[in-house]
């Protein structure tokens, strides 16, 4: 469990954070929780209002990436690098490993999810071939 201590700090820092006031609402929310002791989640809400009032006041955003096997530093430059183009803002990529996603890449910003996974596409393609009537295919029952 986080301290109140510790609860009202990160608070605080969204305080300051925000000064345009759009984190203000949150960090009240989170103060609260805080005080009332309410939630075992409560360190990683905090954490996650932090970053988020960080991202906006760098135009920093944060790119969650899952690949199949680790990005060479190079891939991972470049990735950035095109994220940077596509958003406008300035990328930080948080690199996460999945074999089960089995080649590819699957690629989340802000509220956007890119699936270049190979199971993504088995999957439509799957979808895809279900669709298509046995006779048409020219299998006969």
């Amino acid at each position: 469990m986080l301290s109140k201590h510790m609860a009202t700090k990160y608070a605080h820092e969204l305080f300051e954070l925000s000064s345009d006031k759009n984190f203000l609402a949150e960090a009240n929310f989170l103060l609260k929780l805080a005080e009332k002791h309410r939630d075992a989640s409560l360190p990683a809400i905090l954490r996650e209002y932090v970053d988020l009032a960080k991202e906006h006041k760098s135009n920093l955003i944060l790119a969650d990436v899952t690949t199949a096997l680790p990005l060479t530093a190079e891939q991972e430059q470049a990735l950035t690098e095109k994220l940077a183009a596509m958003t406008g803002r300035s990328v930080k990529v948080r690199q996460h490993v999945d074999s089960s996603i089995l080649g590819g890449i699957v690629v989340r910003v802000g509220d956007k999810l890119l699936d270049g996974s190979a199971l993504h596409q088995l999957s439509v393609l799957q979808a895809d071939l279900l669709k298509i009537p046995l006779k048409k295919a020219g299998v006969t029952g």
